[in-house]
């Protein structure tokens, strides 16, 4: 229980004022130039996440990283689940309120438009 609410703490606290070092922490994978503004919702398995160079995801995005629509077949196959990892390029932008679903891929020179949701991969330019 207290471990819950120190994170939660911690999620609220450096989430707010360093994005970049809570991405790190909770272990999305990127280098140097990444530029966060806003809330953003890593998922719940971030190490999974990799950015490239100069990415830029505003406020309200969300990263799912795997399918919960899977717990329906829990009873049946008990290990059933869909987790798969998103890859976001170089020279990337991403608009508010975008959805970015499991397992895809967006390359580089992308502008993604606020409030899209992101079901297949994204060519490069």
């Amino acid at each position: 229980m207290f471990r819950k609410v120190y994170r939660k703490a911690y999620e609220l606290i450096v989430g707010r004022v360093d994005r970049v070092k809570f991405a790190q922490k909770i272990g999305v994978n990127f280098p140097r130039g990444v530029h966060l503004y806003g809330k953003i919702s890593w998922g719940s398995e971030p190490w999974i996440i990799t950015l490239g160079n100069n990415v830029n995801i505003t406020d309200g995005v969300r990263f799912i990283t795997h399918d919960g629509g899977t717990l329906l077949y829990r009873s049946r196959i008990p290990d059933f689940e869909i987790t798969k990892p998103i890859v976001v390029g170089n020279n990337v932008y991403i608009g508010n309120n975008v959805l970015v679903l499991p397992g895809v891929t967006i390359e580089s020179n992308v502008v993604i438009g606020a409030g899209a949701v992101v079901t297949r991969n994204i060519p490069n330019n």
